[in-house]
């Protein structure tokens, strides 16, 4: 499911290459907040998988990776280079 202003140029007159409503769907912010809640540490996989209404843990567990490869950069960008 899109969404739309009805005001923007990508709404009103179908213009491309421009930042619009058109560039956010639904699906993106679901996947922003369950990212969000593999964060926060708060909850586990099963709880996650609940909430996201997924039927199979592997599903959930796709947006884990993400989380992990943003707390590897997290750790490389705190280390303290000699030299």
């Amino acid at each position: 499911a899109g969404l739309g202003c009805g005001k923007c140029k990508n709404c009103v007159e179908k213009a491309t290459g421009e930042k619009g409503c058109d560039d956010y769907y639904l699906h993106k912010f679901r996947a922003t907040f369950i990212t969000m809640l593999f964060r926060s540490g708060r909850f586990d996989p099963p709880t996650i998988m609940r909430y996201a209404g997924h039927e199979d843990l592997a599903t959930t567990m796709k947006y884990a990776q993400s989380v992990e490869a943003h707390e590897k950069v997290a750790a490389i960008s705190g280390i303290a280079w000699e030299g």
